[in-house]
């Protein structure tokens, strides 16, 4: 945007210089349309349309827009051609040699056509054999410079995608062992059973799951309170069978459900409630999207109690909350099902992006004497071949592609094991320390140095032996 809007006042400056011979009006309403074009292309196309025929119609566009302005101040002869080579050279920016020379063909087909209509003859002089072919020239040069920097756009982007999986694939392995440390439906169904009985203020809860299937509950968890008033609570409640009728409601309703001296309603009430000699009781649902997780009984025992409107919404909506949890960790646990699945999908994937980079690799590199063949895999030290393992000539592609920069061990244990084998102790050490000798037997310099922390690192002029830091 801030590109035309630099052209659009270059422009009407143009036209402003030429103001007798231009006409105001026509000029007036050029730059204003050039104008809304711009707002219309900065906030409505490009936000919301992604296809590369946009570029195509941009050019079409400010083609016409600099051949009308070329027209109001004199015709193709005048100044203002030289933003026909600008703009060439930055519509070459988007998709390189194929908007480049779109962009000169139709800038040629404007100046000519311009050319035409206001010198009113066919013939074509000598500034337009000059111009046409300097507009497809810049074309063929914008191209060329823009295809480079979107090929090295390209490879940075592989590369930086290449990491990006390797940090998806530790992130997804350290939140899973973390999520499924936190989300234990044990763990959940305990503070569940705590928290009922503070946010309610009664001293006893008890917390089960819901078997849909079965249609029983499950895994009862009590109250650290309970277990100590009453030894046997736990084998009461674990052995009581058979679903009451205060549960049942609970369940199809998803609403909670105060009971006032359960003990004496027979099959109203859970059968441990009389057992217990529970005084009051209120069931409330763990449901959530729908489903049922659970049901908590939080009770008293000996006192009656009575809650107002607020408590009774209070542990409806603590029931949810529970209910949310456990819903979490059920999708968590069975996330647990597939993960090596997908683990070993996303290390495929790196396989293959660590593949595609070494396909991409250039043909060869060259740093000061040292010049390294990536096809044949050979190495040379001025005219010295270098005897290397493919190891050692793995180790040393990466050095080289990253001369004068320090490459940690991991990324060149990658280089030399691609089959996701964790980092081995003096793995990387010992291989660099024969490269380094090798290339010092060749060329009695040093050129691999340690950097303390970071890794190993080529010099792009290697050192005397006798002047170079040791390590």
């Amino acid at each position: 945007l801030n590109y035309r809007l630099l052209a659009l006042v270059v422009v009407a400056l143009g036209i402003y210089l030429r103001r007798e011979t231009a006409a105001i009006l026509p000029a007036v309403a050029i730059v204003a349309a050039y104008l809304a074009y711009l707002l219309l292309l900065g906030r409505v196309i490009l936000p919301h349309v992604r296809s590369q025929y946009v570029v195509y119609g941009m050019a079409l566009v400010d083609t016409a827009a600099i051949a009308a302005g070329l027209y109001l101040v004199g015709g193709p002869q005048s100044s203002l051609f030289f933003l026909f080579p600008l703009f060439i050279i930055y519509h070459a920016m988007f998709l390189g040699y194929r908007t480049a020379i779109f962009s000169a063909i139709v800038f040629s087909l404007a100046y000519l056509a311009l050319n035409y209509i206001t010198v009113g003859t066919g013939k074509i002089d000598i500034i337009i054999a000059v111009q046409i072919p300097f507009l497809l020239l810049v074309g063929i040069l914008a191209g060329y410079l823009s295809a480079r920097r979107l090929e090295e756009r390209r490879d940075k982007e592989d590369l930086q995608e290449l990491i990006r999986v390797h940090t998806n694939v530790q992130n997804i392995l350290e939140a899973t062992k973390a999520l499924t440390k936190s989300w234990e439906p044990r763990l959940l169904l305990e503070e569940a059973a705590l928290h009922f009985s503070s946010i309610l203020g009664l001293p006893y809860s008890v917390v089960a799951l819901w078997d849909k299937e079965g249609r029983q509950l499950l895994s009862p968890t009590l109250h650290p309170a309970l277990k100590s008033k009453r030894k046997n609570a736990p084998d009461l409640i674990l052995s009581s069978g058979g679903l009451d009728a205060a549960t049942t409601q609970v369940l199809e309703t998803g609403s909670s459900l105060a009971i006032e001296e359960p003990a004496g309603m027979e099959n109203r009430a859970p059968a441990w409630v009389r057992e217990l000699k529970v005084s009051w009781l209120l069931v409330v649902p763990l449901r959530t999207r729908g489903e049922n997780f659970g049901v908590a009984y939080v009770f008293d025992i000996g006192v009656k109690h009575s809650l107002g409107e607020k408590e009774l919404k209070l542990a409806q909506s603590y029931g949810e909350l529970a209910a949310e949890s456990l819903y979490n960790a059920r999708l968590h646990r069975d996330a647990q099902a597939r993960f090596q699945q997908l683990a070993g999908e996303l290390e495929r994937s790196v396989q293959r992006l660590d593949n595609l980079e070494r396909a991409q690799k250039k043909s060869e590199v060259i740093v000061g004497d040292l010049r390294l063949d990536m096809v044949k895999e050979l190495a040379y030290i001025g005219d010295k071949p270098v005897v290397l393992t493919p190891t050692q000539f793995g180790l040393l592609s990466v050095l080289a592609e990253n001369a004068g920069h320090p490459v940690n061990q991991e990324t060149l244990w990658r280089r030399i094991r691609s089959d996701g084998s964790p980092l081995q102790s003096n793995a990387v050490d010992v291989p660099v320390h024969h490269l380094r000798h090798k290339l010092e037997s060749v060329s009695s310099a040093r050129w691999i140095i340690s950097v303390r922390g970071q890794g190993y690192m080529l010099l792009k002029q290697p050192l005397p032996l006798s002047n170079s830091p040791k390590g």
